[in-house]
Formats: structure tokens, sequence, C-alpha cells
């Protein structure tokens, strides 16, 4: 059963904040990674350790951070935003305070989180960023056909709540990932080689941590979109929406040549020249992702993304979505139960 909505909106109201909260004054340390390594793709192949030195893995660790800026600014403003705006205008979301509520501070606080990373870009590349959001990230026609549906039929296009869940509940495992990188910077601190586990840029810390505070609470709300949303539609609807489901969440999963550590990797060999006979090495070790056992795990198994997976075992009817995460697994019982 998912919170009610009074208690979301209170929540979000108690924990308000503002991107003038942050101390944006120490700027970037562009000595450390900005990313904590166990989140990177490029990090579970074979070449990370082989092929690239230390320069040139904290090269592709603070672009993977710009990277993630970027996909949620797009994820966020782009796909989630437009659907919950185009909930808000139906009669049937009027007629209930709590959930306009809702769905109003929502998208405040989305606005406020694409600000907050637009700003993080600009303080690491202005060049890059001060007319553009995206460097690295490209988003695929998929993702923007996804968006184009359920902005125009958010009542028929339902998959989108269960994919902004999966995708904001991955903030809380990067959140996680960070204060455990700095736990162990902190422990391994009177080492007689303290740069053994570098402490993470401070500021891309901390801009990670304030978007945690809001979408832990916007995993719940989608918990309630689900249960508004996808549970009572028809059979024909929730096999419309199944492959677009599967399909989405398969671009990060089953990562491609063209993906962003893919990009990052080129952007690598144009920066340095010696990685260029290891370039497709590298493409065919993100490809190869798919098969990779520890990455499905911990980036999109149940470490990563608990709370999903414990709703999607009470939705046999996506189970399949093994084929795409293959470190669920489903509960046969609740599939018969059904």
């Amino acid at each position: 059963m998912s919170v009610s909505l009074q208690i979301i909106n209170q929540r979000a109201k108690d924990h308000a904040w503002s991107i003038d909260d942050l101390d944006w004054s120490g700027g970037i340390d562009r000595d450390r990674h900005f990313f904590p390594e166990d989140q990177m793709p490029l990090a579970f192949t074979e070449g990370w350790r082989s092929l690239l030195n230390d320069d040139e893995r904290r090269t592709a660790n603070q672009w993977y951070g710009c990277a993630v800026s970027e996909q949620f600014i797009f994820l966020e403003e782009a796909f989630l935003a437009p659907a919950v705006g185009a909930m808000l205008r139906l009669s049937s979301t009027r007629r209930d305070p709590d959930l306009c509520q809702a769905l109003e501070l929502f998208l405040i606080e989305e606005r406020k989180h694409g600000d907050m990373f637009r700003r993080l870009l600009q303080s690491v590349a202005p060049e890059w960023y001060a007319h553009s959001d995206r460097h690295f990230y490209t988003p695929g026609t998929m993702g923007i056909r996804f968006g184009e549906l359920c902005l125009q039929l958010p009542t028929v296009f339902v998959a989108w709540p269960w994919l902004g869940m999966i995708l904001e509940e991955k903030t809380i495992a990067y959140h996680r990932a960070y204060e455990r990188a700095y736990e162990r910077a902190v422990a391994a601190s009177t080492s007689p080689d303290p740069r053994r586990t570098p402490l993470l840029d401070p500021l891309h810390h901390a801009v990670h941590r304030f978007h945690f505070l809001d979408e832990a609470r916007h995993v719940q709300l989608e918990q309630v979109l689900i249960e508004r949303l996808w549970d009572p539609a028809s059979a024909f609807t929730k096999d419309l929406n199944r492959p677009l489901l599967f399909r989405a969440l398969g671009q990060y999963t089953r990562p491609r040549a063209r993906s962003v550590s893919g990009n990052i990797v080129r952007a690598l060999v144009a920066k340095y020249p010696r990685l260029q006979v290891f370039q497709e090495r590298l493409l065919m070790g993100i490809m190869d992702l798919r098969h990779n056992a520890e990455f499905q795990r911990h980036i999109y198994g149940h470490d990563a993304i608990p709370q999903c997976f414990r709703a999607l075992q009470a939705h046999p009817e996506l189970h399949g979505i093994t084929v795409v995460a293959p470190d669920f697994k489903p509960d046969a019982t609740v599939a018969v139960a059904a």
C-alpha cells in the first residue's frame, strides 16, 4: 500500500529547500572524481583497469558525472514533468485536491532540480553548457517518442510512473554510493597513502545529496500514480505499455556503443590518442555488459532499486521485465495467485 498523498505533501513542505542552500562558493575540485566509480557502467568493463591509466579514468569519471547531470535535466524536464503537467490538466485530477497539490509540488521540485544540475554543469564546463544542456548524453528516439506519447495521452500510455519510479530510485542509489565513497575515504585518510581512496568532489556530492531529499518522496508519489493509472488499466492498455517500458529500461541495462559510455570512450580517444588502438575493445566491453551479472545486480538489480522490485513482484503482468532486468527474479506464487 502506498503512502497517503496527505503525508507526501506534508513532507514536501516540511523538507523544502532551495538551491541557494548549497555552498557553491568552493567551486569544482578538478583533481577529484565527480561520481562514484561503482555506479559507472565503464567501471564494470575489463578495459577499465587494464587499458586506462589513472588520469584517463579520472577524466572518464568526471565526464560521466557530467552526463548523469545532463540525463537528469532531460528526463525530469522533458519526460516526467510534461507527463505530470498533462495529468494536472485532466478534469479527474482537478477534482482531487490532494493529488493536484502533490503534482504541483512535484513540478516545482523538478524545475528546481533542473536549475541545480544546470548550475553544476556550468560550474564544470561553461564553454560546453553556456547554450546547451547536453554534451555527452544523447536521448534515443524511443525515449523522446515515449515522452511525447505520455504528454499527449497520460492515461493511455501509463507506463511512465513505472519508468519514473525506477529512474528516481536510482537517485537514492547514487546518493548512497556517494556516502559509501565518503566513508571509505575518511577511513583511508590515516593510511600511508591517503590518495588511495580519494574523496569525491564535494560540490557533486552535495548536489546529489539534495537531489535525494526530494526523489525519495517522488518514488512514493509514483507508487500512488501506479495504483491510480496502471492498476485499473485494461489488459489491452497494459499490453500496449509493457513493451514501451521494457524497451525504455533496456537502454540502460543493455548499453550500446552509442550510449553515454560509448560517447565517453570516443571522447577519451580524441583526448588521449594512445587509446585509438583500444577503442573497439572498450566499446565491445560496454556492449558485453548486458551479459555481466555483477553489472546487472549492482546497477539495476535488487540492491539498486529494491522498492521497484517489490512493486514489480505484485504485478505479474510485468514479470517479463527479466528480459531487460535479469536480476529481477519473479515470485512464481504471485503469478499463480494472479
